[in-house]
C-alpha cells in the first residue's frame, strides 16, 4: 500500500544492503544475494560469479531488462532469466551509489562512472580530476554552461571547474581562488573568493578580480535583486548598483555574519551573537539596520517570492512582510542551501537528509520523492538550469569523495526553465552639473559590445554624437564641451 504498513517477510534473517525489483522478480544484496519470485515468501540464492567477492554485493539498480549490482570495487550485472552475475566494470576507489535512468545507468565514487548501455559497459562519465575533486560548496549555470567551486585541500584552497555539456565533462578554469559563492546577474557571472569579486564576462571561461578597492575582501555571500546587488564576509557588506561591476562600502559592520538575502530595498543579514544567531534587517538597502528585529534563530537567509525563507540547523521559517515576522514551515531538518523557480522551492538539507521541495513558496514541503537518486548525503549548493536541478555535495568525511547530481525538472511537474537575463542599465556619473563650458561623462558597461553616446535634447532630438562602435567591459568617460550660443546646462 505505497509503503503505509509493512510486514517483516525474512525474519531478521539477512542483513540486507541492497534492494531492486524487475518486474514480479526482487533482487536483495547484502550477507548473501538472492531473489524472489513470488513477493519475498521464497528466496533462492544466487552468488554465482560472485565467490571471490566479500561481501557479495552492496547495491543494486535495474535499468533495462538489467540487473546491475556493486560492491567495493567492481560492477557486476545479471537479468531476471539468467542465473549468475558477469563482471561488467572495475571501480578502483569504490562504488558508493548507483542510480539508472532508461540507458543511463551512474556510479558514483571518486568522480562518476557512467553506462550508456543498461550497464553493459562503463565508461568515465565526466568526473572533475579525481585528484581535485573535493566538496562542491558553489553552483552557478548560465546558458549551457555550468561552474562549480569545489575545495581542493588546505594548501592549493578552491578551485572552479567548467562543464560546457551539461555536467558530462568538466575542466579547470583561469580563476586561481575558487569561489566561496556564485551568483549569475545579467550576463555576468559574480563569484566571491578569498581575494574578493570574480567576474566573468563569458560564461565562465575567463575572469578577472572587480576594480573597486572595496571588492578586495574574502567574499563569502552574495545576494540580488535584479541589477542590486550586496556581498558580505563575516563582518562587512558591499553594495552595487549595476549588477556587479563596481562596488561601494556600506557603513554596516558585523561580528559574524553568516549569510543575506535582498528584495526590492529590503536586506536581512544572519548575524551570530551571543544569544545565536539572529536575522536582522535593512529597510533602506543596508544603510541602517534593525537591532530589535524579532526572527528565529538562523543561520541562512534566502529571498522567495514574494517573501524571504530562513533556516537553522533543524528548522525553516518563512516571512512574507520582508522579515518583520517569521513563522515556521518545516522541522524536518536545517537548509543550508535552496534554489527557486516560480513558487517552486528545493532545499538542500544538512545531515544526510536530502532535498526537500516545496510548490508553494516555501509554505508546505516534501521529502519523499524529492531526493530520489541521491546518496546520504549534506548537500552544499543547489542550482536550477533549463531542464535540470543541480545539486553538489560532499558523500563523506573524507576529502575524496563529492560529487554533482542532476536530475530533471520534469520530475518535480516543472517545464524547462526560460532564462530571462536581468537587463542592466549603464549607470551615468556627470561631473560637473550644471555647468556652462564642458562636463565630464562617466559610464560602466556589464559587457562588451556596440555603443553610442550622443547627446540629446528636451525633445529628444540629437545635438552631438560623442561616440559610436564597439566598447569593451568597464568604466568609459567622455568630455563634452558645449558649443557656443547654448545656455548654461
Amino acid at each position: 500500500d505505497n509503503g503505509g504498513s509493512w510486514t517483516d517477510i525474512n525474519k531478521g534473517q539477512l542483513d540486507v544492503t541492497g534492494l531492486a525489483i524487475s518486474g514480479s522478480t526482487i533482487y536483495v544484496a547484502g550477507d548473501v544475494v538472492a531473489k524472489s519470485t513470488d513477493k519475498g515468501d521464497h528466496w533462492t540464492i544466487d552468488t554465482t560469479g560472485l565467490e571471490s567477492q566479500s561481501p557479495f554485493l552492496e547495491y543494486l539498480v535495474v535499468s533495462g531488462n538489467n540487473i546491475i549490482g556493486a560492491n567495493s570495487g567492481w560492477l557486476f550485472q545479471t537479468t531476471n532469466n539468467q542465473k549468475g552475475w558477469n563482471l561488467v566494470g572495475e571501480a578502483p576507489g569504490g562504488i558508493l551509489c548507483l542510480t539508472a535512468s532508461g540507458k543511463m545507468v551512474f556510479a558514483g565514487n571518486y568522480g562518476i562512472m557512467q553506462s550508456t548501455d543498461n550497464g553493459n559497459s562503463w565508461g568515465d562519465g565526466g568526473a572533475m580530476p579525481f585528484s581535485e575533486f573535493r566538496d562542491i560548496n558553489s553552483l552557478a549555470a548560465i546558458g549551457s554552461n555550468i561552474v562549480a567551486g569545489s575545495y581542493v585541500s588546505s594548501v592549493n584552497g578552491n578551485k572552479l571547474f567548467l562543464s560546457t555539456n551539461g555536467g558530462d565533462t568538466w575542466t579547470d578554469t583561469s580563476l586561481l581562488y575558487g569561489p566561496e559563492c556564485l551568483s549569475v546577474i545579467g550576463g555576468n557571472i559574480i563569484a566571491g573568493t578569498d581575494d574578493g569579486i570574480a567576474i566573468s564576462t563569458d560564461s565562465g571561461i575567463t575572469w578577472t578580480l572587480s576594480s573597486s578597492q572595496c571588492s578586495r575582501i574574502p567574499i563569502y555571500s552574495i545576494a540580488s535583486d535584479g541589477p542590486n546587488v550586496f556581498a558580505a564576509n563575516h563582518s562587512n557588506i558591499i553594495h552595487s548598483t549595476d549588477g556587479g561591476i563596481t562596488w561601494t562600502s556600506t557603513d554596516s559592520v558585523f561580528t559574524d555574519m553568516n549569510s543575506i538575502a535582498v528584495k526590492g530595498n529590503t536586506v536581512l543579514a544572519a548575524e551570530d551573537d551571543v544569544n545565536g544567531a539572529w536575522a536582522v534587517r535593512s529597510a533602506d538597502n543596508g544603510i541602517s539596520w534593525a537591532s530589535d528585529t524579532i526572527a528565529p534563530y538562523v543561520d541562512q537567509l534566502f529571498t522567495c517570492g514574494a517573501g524571504f525563507l530562513a533556516a537553522n540547523g533543524g528548522q525553516i521559517f518563512r516571512s512574507t512582510d520582508d522579515g518583520r515576522t517569521w513563522f515556521l514551515t518545516s522541522n524536518i531538518g536545517g537548509a543550508k542551501c535552496f534554489a527557486i523557480y516560480g513558487r517552486n522551492v528545493f532545499a538542500g538539507m544538512y545531515n544526510s537528509n536530502g532535498i526537500l521541495f516545496s510548490s508553494d513558496d516555501g509554505e508546505d514541503w516534501s521529502f519523499t520523492n524529492a531526493s530520489t537518486g541521491l546518496p546520504n548525503v549534506t548537500i552544499d549548493a543547489l542550482f536550477i538550469d533549463v531542464s535540470y536541478i543541480y545539486a553538489g555535495a560532499a558523500l563523506g568525511t573524507g576529502v575524496l569523495n563529492a560529487g554533482v547530481w542532476r536530475r530533471p525538472l520534469s520530475d518535480f511537474g516543472i517545464s524547462s526553465v526560460t532564462q530571462t537575463p536581468v537587463q542592466i542599465k549603464p549607470k551615468l556619473h556627470i561631473y560637473p552639473n550644471p555647468f556652462s563650458q564642458s562636463t565630464q561623462i562617466t559610464f560602466t558597461l556589464q559587457a562588451a559590445g556596440y555603443e553610442e553616446v550622443s547627446i540629446v535634447n528636451m525633445l529628444g532630438v540629437e545635438v552631438a554624437r560623442l561616440f559610436s562602435g564597439e566598447l569593451g567591459a568597464g568604466e568609459h568617460s567622455f568630455l563634452w564641451g558645449k558649443p557656443t550660443g547654448l545656455p548654461q546646462l
